[in-house]
């Protein structure tokens, strides 16, 4: 059936009618003034029966209190003088629910148990006062609202924790901690719609809030985390317009603010980036921190497994020594001369390392700085650098004072070997270095 074209018939028959009237809950046009049945009325009605037939059996038109039909006896009475007509078209299998209301306020008083239960506005209606019809396809401002405010409370009824329909209203239950609550309250809120809603100044459309929706299957965490601060924000805006506006429906109340408990959504979703923000920015001076630390120790480690040659050295060296020539003895001080040289190299370079990681340490935790100062601006983040810096500082310092003394022992087999030749052989070398000042000196004549 098309209810579409039986809605337009209907809105032509009453356009044409004289001081018509709307009555049985929008589901009957009635004229109780006598008037005079034109062809042009008689046409309308013919094509509303043409449409939709059942309709004759709940209408007809009197004259002179004569009840008659308007199927068989219309026709017959056309510029008759009419005492009154009734078109009823009340919502059957044969007959599609369309309703004729005077405004958008009459329309949802009439619908205001079913949208308080989360329903919507019927497809096919007329309003009277502002000709206005559900098929012309022109925006009704009021409506536009409410159909906004109809989704805005599907999704409270979607994150609320607790939900039951009672009587005439669905009601909401939020358990949520808000603002300085020591302890969680559940928060009642019912969903009752009047048409006092339609004269709120605006309502925001739900627009990127509608991914908040729950979806069957799908536990997204951050999803969570939103609809928990929808929540929060929800309870703390409901609890400041009671404690203003203690009289007011609590519906109203949020409907007339909607942009205050979306800023407030906003506040605490920027609240947590920030906190989420913070958090891995910490995470990320002492995952450089520990990082660092893994690199001076491995720099000391290092040297640490080179120096082992050192012990290598004298073991070696004691070998030798057990010869007493001085061929052996200047083996051992070549030996150890070599030793002492590819230890201080190694030891050198591991310097220079640390110089790198000196130089890296300041340039990481500068930059970390500068992103601070730019992105986040927090002053324990600050503090959290200059901590990091200075501990990192004062390990490497300590740490090089170590790599020193492990220069001076890298010449210690060097040292070791002269001190044995010198002993051991002392008088050939004493020997020796008389032979070549004479002969030095003998040169230089």
């Amino acid at each position: 059936m098309n209810e579409e074209a039986l809605l337009d018939g209907l809105i032509v028959l009453f356009k044409r009618l004289e001081k018509p009237t709307i009555d049985n809950s929008g589901n009957r046009i009635r004229c109780t003034e006598g008037f005079t049945l034109t062809v042009e009325i008689a046409d309308a009605i013919r094509h509303i029966l043409t449409i939709c037939p059942d309709i004759n059996e709940y209408s007809g038109f009197t004259i002179e209190n004569r009840p008659l039909s308007l199927k068989t006896e219309l026709a017959g009475n056309i510029g008759e003088r009419l005492d009154s007509l009734k078109i009823s078209f009340p919502p059957r299998e044969s007959i599609p629910a369309v309703y004729f209301y005077k405004d958008e306020y009459e329309l949802v008083d009439t619908h205001a148990q079913f949208l308080s239960q989360g329903g919507r506005l019927p497809d096919n209606y007329y309003l009277t006062k502002p000709e206005f019809s559900s098929k012309s396809g022109i925006n009704n401002v009021k409506l536009e609202k409410l159909d906004r405010l109809l989704d805005w409370f599907a999704l409270l009824k979607d994150i609320s924790s607790l939900n039951s329909t009672k009587e005439d209203v669905d009601e909401l239950i939020f358990i949520e901690k808000a603002g300085d609550d020591k302890l969680t309250k559940p928060i009642h809120f019912l969903t009752m719609i009047h048409s006092e809603v339609l004269n709120v100044s605006d309502m925001p459309a739900l627009g990127h809030f509608e991914e908040l929706k729950k979806v069957e299957g799908k536990t997204e965490i951050h999803k969570k985390e939103k609809q928990k601060f929808l929540r929060v924000a929800f309870i703390e805006v409901l609890r400041a317009l009671k404690a203003n506006e203690p009289l007011k429906d609590d519906a109203y109340l949020i409907a007339a603010n909607i942009d205050r408990l979306r800023n407030s959504y906003y506040e605490h979703l920027e609240l947590f980036m920030e906190d989420f923000a913070i958090s891995e920015f910490k995470r990320e001076i002492e995952e450089a921190h520990f990082s660092y630390i893994e690199k001076i120790e491995s720099v000391i480690g290092n040297i640490q497994g080179k120096l082992y040659a050192i012990p290598a050295s004298f073991a070696a060296f004691g070998a030798i020594a057990k010869s007493q020539t001085i061929e052996s003895t200047l083996l051992i001080i070549f030996g150890s001369l070599l030793a002492s040289i590819f230890t201080c190299i190694m030891v050198m370079n591991q310097k220079d390392r640390a110089q790198f990681v000196d130089k890296s340490i300041d340039f990481v935790f500068d930059k970390l700085q500068r992103q601070n100062d730019e992105e986040i601006e927090h002053d324990s983040i600050v503090q959290n650098i200059k901590n990091a810096k200075s501990s990192l500082s004062k390990m490497l310092k300590s740490k090089r004072k170590l790599i020193t003394f492990y220069v001076f022992a890298s010449w210690t087999p060097f040292i070791a070997a002269i001190l044995v030749a010198y002993f051991r052989h002392r008088s050939e070398i004493l020997e020796w270095v008389v032979t070549v000042i004479i002969e030095f000196n003998q040169f230089t004549r």
